[in-house]
């Protein structure tokens, strides 16, 4: 999820799109889902992907979550003792 205040700029706008909600410690919470002509994590690149975007308070620090469909798709590793993010 990417937060939907920091691509206005690049033209994306909750519109013509899907309104998802999702469940978390924190609640409810909503957010549109639309497909981006491409998405680049380190090597690892998807054409028409879709993303959902959606509002992060500012005292999060944060202006998006890589979810487990990038992660899984691009068989990427989590190593939290070494804090990296890696392709296997």
């Amino acid at each position: 999820m990417i937060s939907s205040d920091s691509v206005f700029e690049l033209g994306i706008y909750a519109t013509d799109c899907e309104i998802t909600t999702m469940y978390g410690i924190g609640g409810e919470d909503h957010a549109f889902r639309k497909a981006v002509d491409k998405i680049q994590f380190d090597t690892f690149e998807a054409d028409q992907f879709y993303l959902d975007f959606g509002y992060f308070e500012e005292l999060y620090g944060i202006n998006g979550i890589i979810g487990l469909d990038i992660l899984l798709s691009g068989n990427f590793v989590i190593d939290l003792k070494g804090m990296e993010v890696y392709q296997k």
